[in-house]
């Protein structure tokens, strides 16, 4: 399958959701943990980690927007 169904069934939409929420909380976490610490190397890698959870999520929503 190339290309995703239209519709998504009840189930998926909460599984879409679940998600997002998922991906929302551990991002505001990353950015509190990233201002809290000290070391710089740290700092830079919770900002990647960061970076690749907020694209994730742009990336669901992106599918839910079609």
């Amino acid at each position: 399958m190339n290309q995703p169904p239209k519709m998504i069934s009840t189930k998926d939409s909460g599984s879409f959701n679940d998600q997002l929420n998922s991906l929302y909380v551990l991002s505001k976490k990353l950015k509190a943990y990233e201002e809290s610490v000290e070391d710089n190397d740290i700092k830079m890698t919770l900002g990647r980690v960061n970076s690749t959870i907020k694209n994730h999520y742009s990336e669901l929503l992106g599918c839910l927007n079609g």
